[in-house]
């Protein structure tokens, strides 16, 4: 086998949300996707094969300081720029090398050029576009092998030892030393996944007439877990989480979590908040199983050592951390474990679920609003990684239309029952989007 990337096909497509969507001060109503057709060919066979990979652009969560009124003609050049990188990596012996190649290799002088010409344009941003093409080789490469993605992995077929990967820490990389990736990944998945409901900022709790109650979602799709998003408001936090809990709790929700989106300076305040939960509600706080990336990313802050606030609540990364070296230094400061996203890339994912697995952490698997074929992939990581089969799921709520062509093919993933999603549909080679059947107008 002697594959090598032959072309690249780029598609924006419009995604228009039902329902606002807030990330900090910024409302989404409508952005694009990005979809990659990355075509492999092998040299020695001339067999040809297609990955797909999809990712949506909602810049409001990986870059919030934009200032651009409009980011797309930026978000376009690094694509460009990123297809360039692509097509040119050469030989492919194993998608997890050549992801590995192009992050660590490839990424930083593409993200050096947009931080020179914009200051805070984050890291993540590269990352979050880099994804579809990191998902479409994973996706084509499998196709190509006659296997499912998450086959991917013994040992047999990867032609390195899995401490490469983690080479630039001697600590670390004793502690994967004869580790086994194939092993660490949920063989045989269950074709249940327990969702996480999303209760947004701008998310009515109680009917208006127009958009769906909490109550109307938890009965409609028989829910049992809601993430809680909040702001940086306290006062206003402890008063909206009570009301949350008094609609949802008699409808039958057991599971709470609390998510951030990195809106404190500092973690401070999470003690006496938690205290307070604990005393003025202390069956929402019984239940409360998680708080989700409380402080902004990059702070010095997060070094400090959390170890008496994980003693009441454990506290997860998410867009903290876009790489394996930095959950580390969350890790080495006592965080309890990761909230994994597909959007950092399917590379990022396997290597941070393999160092929080060796160092018994919690793992998670949280969406970025996945519609469509974005979501299909986003579900394979949750059903073969996260702890106890449960994912974050809400492009259901916010952009339903979106993913209607697919939903065709695989309605079960596109709609909630018992309290989860449906995913016995997804079959075949690569993520089991099964593309031929699904009619794209």
């Amino acid at each position: 086998m002697h594959l090598t990337v032959s072309r690249i096909e780029v598609q924006y497509l419009p995604v228009v949300f039902s329902n606002p969507l807030s990330f900090g001060s910024q409302k989404v109503e409508s952005l694009d996707k990005l979809r990659i057709r990355m075509v492999l060919k092998d040299r020695l066979t001339g067999h040809v094969e297609s990955g797909w990979g999809e990712v949506p652009l909602n810049y409001p969560w990986f870059w919030p300081q934009c200032s651009l009124k409009d980011p797309m003609p930026l978000m376009r050049d690094l694509v460009s720029q990123l297809t360039t990188l692509w097509t040119s990596i050469g030989r492919i012996v194993h998608p997890l090398v050549s992801g590995y190649d192009v992050q660590t290799q490839g990424l930083h002088p593409l993200y050096q050029q947009m931080k020179d010409g914009w200051g805070d344009f984050p890291f993540l941003a590269v990352q979050v576009l880099n994804s579809a093409f990191d998902i479409a080789l994973y996706d084509g490469f499998a196709k190509h092998a006659s296997l499912p993605v998450y086959d991917l992995f013994h040992q047999s077929l990867i032609p390195v030892a899995l401490d490469s990967f983690f080479s630039s820490n001697k600590t670390v990389g004793s502690l994967m030393k004869d580790q086994d990736l194939d092993r660490m990944i949920r063989k045989n998945p269950s074709p249940h996944l327990g969702v996480w409901h999303m209760v947004g900022i701008l998310d009515p709790l109680d009917p208006d007439g127009e958009n769906s109650s909490l109550a109307d979602w938890i009965i409609q799709g028989g829910v049992t877990r809601l993430k809680i998003k909040l702001s940086s408001q306290l006062a206003e936090d402890l008063d909206r989480v009570k009301r949350i809990y008094k609609i949802s709790h008699p409808l039958g929700v057991e599971k709470y979590s609390f998510d951030y989106n990195g809106s404190q300076e500092d973690l401070k305040w999470i003690q006496p908040f938690l205290s307070d939960l604990k005393n003025s509600l202390p069956g929402l706080y019984e239940r409360l199983c998680y708080i989700e990336q409380p402080i902004c990313a990059g702070l010095t802050g997060n070094k400090e050592d959390v170890s008496r606030i994980t003693e009441m609540k454990d506290l997860l990364v998410d867009e903290g951390a876009g790489n394996w070296e930095e959950l580390y230094e969350y890790y080495q400061s006592g965080w309890s474990g990761v909230a994994l996203k597909i959007c950092k890339s399917q590379t990022s994912s396997l290597l941070m679920f393999a160092l929080s697995r060796v160092l018994k952490k919690r793992v998670t698997v949280m969406d970025l609003t996945n519609p469509s074929l974005a979501h299909i992939a986003h579900a394979q990581l949750a059903a073969h990684m996260s702890d106890d089969s449960e994912i974050e799921s809400n492009a259901i709520q916010y952009c339903p239309t979106a993913s209607v062509a697919e939903a065709q093919v695989h309605p079960g993933l596109f709609s909630r029952s018992q309290g989860g999603i449906d995913i016995s549909s997804l079959s075949g080679f690569g993520y089991g989007y099964r593309m031929d059947e699904i009619q794209y107008s």
